[in-house]
């Protein structure tokens, strides 16, 4: 098995369990009149917690290979069978990487339906444009910021699935990808510096892959220590 399952799993039940303890008494402390509802949807009112589930089967995986159009890293496979996602929502946790379900939500999309959600393939560059509502003016050929040959071959080479959240701010990512090898890698990019994305990160990536880590060695290197401070403000 290529997936540190247990590892992953581990990690993020200890991480989620200190603010989980600390929503409950806070849930139990309020009069039963103003609980709005369960502790769950209390819960996922206000905690800050990075989700599993949703995980998907053979079917979610045969529809989503259509749009990869590459075939999908085993270790990948592994963790939408076994793991499902990894949701933390927002700046308040570590590590992004959708599960199948959502991934072909945001696909199946129409423009007219939600022009800033939708995905419009799973190249990489895409990925990173859907997180800033497909609106990244650097990412237009038109702007003249990107060549559309470099952009077309980016999306084509390299597959996105998901992000690290690198500053509460939601300035700066490092977005995961796989490529056609089927070995992971990332890419940082923060909006206010796309210079050195476009020359230091994407450059390179014409010409030969960078990618040589595995899917759980970037998830296990996220780094959840540095949202505590964080948390704690939201208190």
């Amino acid at each position: 098995m290529l997936l540190r399952e247990i590892e992953i799993c581990t990690l993020f039940d200890a991480r989620n369990a200190p603010e989980i303890a600390r929503r409950r008494e806070q849930w139990q402390s309020l009069p039963i009149e103003e609980r709005e509802g369960s502790f769950e949807a209390f819960l996922d009112r206000y905690g800050h917690i990075t989700r599993m589930g949703e995980r998907s089967d053979q079917t979610g995986l045969m529809r989503l290979g259509v749009y990869a159009a590459l075939k999908l890293p085993d270790e990948l496979i592994e963790f939408y069978l076994r793991i499902g996602k990894l949701e933390s929502g927002g700046p308040h946790g570590p590590v992004d990487v959708f599960s199948v379900h959502k991934l072909l939500a945001q696909l199946e999309m129409s423009v007219e339906e939600s022009p800033s959600s939708r995905l419009k393939s799973m190249g990489l560059l895409d990925l990173v444009n859907r997180v800033w509502g497909n609106g990244r003016f650097e990412l237009d050929p038109a702007n003249g910021c990107i060549e559309l040959d470099a952009l077309n071959h980016i999306n084509a080479n390299y597959r996105g699935i998901g992000w690290v959240w690198v500053e509460p701010g939601l300035e700066a990512h490092e977005f995961i990808y796989f490529d056609t090898e089927g070995r992971f890698g990332t890419v940082f990019y923060h909006q206010d510096d796309f210079e050195m994305f476009h020359d230091e990160e994407l450059l390179p990536m014409l010409t030969r892959s960078p990618a040589h880590r595995t899917l759980s060695d970037i998830i296990l290197s996220a780094r959840c220590d540095m949202w505590e401070d964080e948390d704690e403000d939201e208190a």
